[in-house]
């Protein structure tokens, strides 16, 4: 794993401690899933059990199809989605997950069942509100997308 680029592991922990504080996060629902993020061969695993992410790891590319969905995107495309996320504070205007997968050609969603891509638009909400907490718990931590 190559903790220069995102995702790192470290990132997810500093957002998993305040999306576990959230009463924003908390207030969208249980999610129950074991997901991740991609970028290359950086593969951070999460695992949300009820109200928290109970779990980040380190995770192997060929071990992919034991998680219920990743999102994938090249180093270049998460830094992009980031720092929209940062400018406007939030996921909106037109730059959800959901329209990011469906204006990409090959889609960034991935999942080895349709068990996993329910699960995917069931939770799709809390992924976004998880992603929106990270960009504050890493602004105030001083750590970036690209792990520096």
């Amino acid at each position: 794993m190559n903790a220069d680029i995102f995702p790192n592991v470290e990132w997810f922990q500093q957002a998993s401690v305040v999306a576990n504080e959230s009463d924003a996060f908390r207030s969208l629902g249980t999610i129950d899933c074991r997901m991740g993020f991609r970028s290359g061969d950086n593969v951070v695993a999460l695992t949300f059990e009820s109200f928290s992410c109970t779990e980040v790891s380190v995770w192997e590319v060929d071990r992919l199809r034991d998680l219920d969905f990743w999102i994938e995107m090249g180093p270049d495309r998460w830094k992009e989605f980031l720092a929209e996320m940062r400018k406007n504070t939030e996921v909106m205007h037109g730059h959800t997950l959901n329209s990011v997968d469906l204006s990409s050609e090959a889609g960034i969603i991935r999942y080895q069942d349709e068990v996993g891509r329910m699960k995917f638009f069931q939770y799709i909400n809390s992924i976004e509100k998880f992603l929106e907490l990270s960009l504050l718990s890493n602004s105030k931590n001083k750590v970036n997308p690209s792990g520096k």
